[in-house]
């Protein structure tokens, strides 16, 4: 008992005494009457969560309900990862796609958790929600969301006063991760993946700028190569499809070569 008192003891002070504690400011903005998450600024940044509590997102605003229509799009971005001490509130949370927040763990959030938790590092780190995307005509409020997220973190060192101070490496340095929005269509539409090389006119026919006439054309086309298509560009063997058709079908999603 005297030895487990003993680490408990250390436990209580271990890693704390070296570091300071983190200090976080969290900018926000006014959409449909809800503060959103806008700018994050953690400096510094510790082990040592000086009363914050990371946490899943536990709070809604207007902006997340209404984006929040196309199931399975959007998520309730950290500006601050809950794992670095980022609580699942409004004021750090700002509505990104599944994709964008993706990106952002696995390119930026993923050096800074290392950095503080795995390496007992201090930083600053600063992470900004920037620009709006452009009119939407379906859920209007999508155009409130941000065009990307610019993240920027660097170590800082302890000087010889005590004071921590930001001569360290940097660590993420203007790191834009786009925000991508899916295409401005009706809550509910169902799309179906169209394999080129398989399809039948009829669900050629359903892809976007193919048309009757264009599925009946692609479908000769595969007849007479005996194949499957390798690339886009063989669909230019097809009358009526050239260089701006191929680069539509290359760039939609839900079309597919194999």
């Amino acid at each position: 008992m005297k030895s487990l008192t003993v680490i408990a003891d250390n436990f209580a002070t271990a890693g704390l005494s070296a570091v300071p504690k983190s200090s976080v400011d969290f900018g926000t903005r006014s959409v449909s009457g809800d503060l959103v998450g806008n700018v994050m600024t953690a400096n510094p940044l510790s082990i040592d969560p000086a009363g914050l509590a990371g946490s899943g997102p536990h709070q809604e605003t207007r902006l997340w309900v209404a984006v929040n229509q196309r199931p399975n799009v959007y998520v309730r971005g950290h500006l601050l990862n809950h794992h670095v001490h980022g609580p699942g509130e409004n004021r750090n949370l700002v509505p990104i796609t599944g994709s964008c927040n993706t990106t952002m763990e696995t390119q930026a959030e993923h050096v800074i958790k290392k950095a503080v938790i795995g390496e007992g590092k201090v930083v600053r780190f600063i992470a900004k929600a920037k620009g709006k995307q452009g009119p939407r005509k379906y859920i209007p409020q999508e155009s409130e969301l941000p065009e990307k997220m610019v993240l920027n973190a660097v170590e800082l060192e302890e000087g010889s006063d005590g004071k921590w101070k930001t001569e360290g490496k940097s660590l993420l340095k203007d790191k834009e991760i786009p925000n991508t929005l899916p295409k401005d269509e009706p809550v509910g539409t169902v799309h179906i993946e169209v394999n080129l090389s398989k399809a039948r006119r009829a669900q050629l026919d359903t892809v976007e700028g193919i048309g009757p006439v264009l599925a009946d054309r692609i479908v000769k086309l595969r007849n007479k190569l005996g194949r499957d298509f390798h690339t886009y560009d063989d669909l230019k063997g097809a009358d009526g499809i050239g260089d701006d058709m191929v680069d539509k079908l290359r760039d939609n999603e839900w079309v597919k070569l194999h």
